[in-house]
């Protein structure tokens, strides 16, 4: 069964993008080579995020309770530990500059980090007209 599509990453030239479905399954665009799906191995939660390694030559997937899966030469990094059941899903990652952490902006607007990414603020406690989709790390 083929479920929404939940995330986007572009190649490291910008030549192409792979989208991931809610079930893990990637899809190649332009010259994104495809590297592996999480349609067949991802954990119980559905994926919510996919972000690209900075050399474009792999992608991980994010599931909305933080268990990631990586593919190609994205190196794995082990997954992002949410306190408890009551916590919020991921809503979206994104990588680092340097390729060697990740920010996952949960769908109230909580944040978490891995490796040298940084926070510098979230919206959590705020109240949002909707949940949080998206997340953008600029270097």
């Amino acid at each position: 069964m083929n479920k929404p599509v939940v995330g986007m990453a572009k190649t490291a030239g910008g030549l192409g993008y792979w989208l991931v479905g809610q079930d893990g399954g990637v899809f190649t665009f332009g010259n994104a080579g495809f590297f592996g799906s999480g349609a067949d191995n991802m954990n119980a939660e559905p994926v919510s995020a996919i972000t690209a390694s900075p050399s474009g030559k792999g992608y991980w997937l994010v599931a909305s309770d933080g268990y990631i899966s990586s593919y190609g030469d994205a190196a794995h990094h082990g997954s992002l530990s949410l306190p408890s059941a009551t916590s919020s899903a991921v809503a979206a990652v994104a990588l680092a500059p340097g390729g060697e952490g990740f920010l996952f902006a949960q769908s109230d607007g909580s944040m978490r980090s891995s490796g040298t990414a940084q926070i510098f603020g979230s919206v959590a406690g705020m109240k949002l007209e909707g949940a949080i989709v998206g997340i953008a790390y600029s270097s």
